[in-house]
């Protein structure tokens, strides 16, 4: 993988034991996960990092990001912890303490960390998901912009911090939408697109890869590495393409000789 490639990585669940929900990942996996990244030498930021000249462009990084803040998310940490690695962790506010009431069926069940368990987080970044986790773009502009907004400042009231990073719940968005993400203040905004992150991305629709059950570290590695050819081939398309339109267009712009230079001869 290139260096100037970033993969941003989204976890959902964590589970001690199996589940067949579909995007919950035993613990066990996870720490796959970890220690392949660090084998690797990648180094970890959070959102709110991202893209900070502090860090070197020469640096393998990744962003580890957790949807929904699930209570399970504590299984992580001591995991995070003894990688070296931080992670991300986009929580919808309407739901802190409570049940993962906007999932439908048996996932619509699963415990949210509590506003005492998300001030005690270290060595992360809590971010925003929204406050009912809604289809933003399914909803009147300003029902979108009361929510956007009031689960940031609930973040903001409850943990006494500033949150700078979004993610769009579905991964729902538009050009509108973008707009009103930076106006309230973020600095960043997640998507679902399934592609590696680039240093040319919008900030305000950053692509992410889902990480689905069952995904054990070579699974990951072969995700990643796909990922980057797949961005390689199309980047090296890309300049073909271009080098032969310039080879074009600067055929058809070269000067004719005159005519009087044409007789000397």
């Amino acid at each position: 993988m290139t260096t100037s490639v970033t993969p941003i990585l989204t976890y959902h669940s964590l589970t001690s034991g199996h589940r067949t929900a579909k995007y919950s990942l035993e613990k066990a996996l996870f720490e796959e996960h970890l220690a392949l990244l660090r084998e690797n030498e990648f180094v970890s930021l959070t959102m709110e990092e991202y893209g900070s000249q502090g860090l070197s462009f020469f640096a393998r990084r990744v962003a580890l990001t957790f949807d929904y803040a699930f209570a399970d998310f504590e299984l992580a940490l001591p995991l995070l912890e003894k990688y070296g690695f931080k992670a991300t962790l986009f929580v919808p506010t309407a739901y802190v303490g409570d049940k993962s009431r906007w999932l439908g069926g048996r996932d619509a069940k699963q415990p949210l960390l509590s506003w005492h368990d998300l001030r005690d987080l270290r060595g992360g970044e809590i971010a925003a998901h929204g406050h009912k986790y809604l289809d933003l773009d399914g909803v009147p502009l300003e029902v979108a912009r009361r929510d956007i907004l009031r689960g940031k400042e609930t973040l903001e009231d409850r943990l006494g911090k500033s949150v700078v990073s979004f993610a769009y719940p579905y991964g729902s968005y538009n050009e509108t939408l973008k707009g009103l993400v930076q106006e309230v203040g973020f600095r960043s905004a997640c998507t679902l697109e399934e592609r590696l992150s680039t240093r040319h991305d919008d900030p305000f629709a950053l692509p992410r890869l889902t990480v689905p059950s069952g995904t054990n570290g070579d699974d990951l590695a072969d995700l990643l590495e796909a990922k980057s050819s797949r961005l390689r081939t199309s980047y090296h398309s890309l300049k073909t393409k271009l080098q032969q339109n310039w080879r074009r267009l600067s055929a058809l712009n070269v000067p004719k000789r005159s005519k009087g230079i044409e007789d000397r001869r």
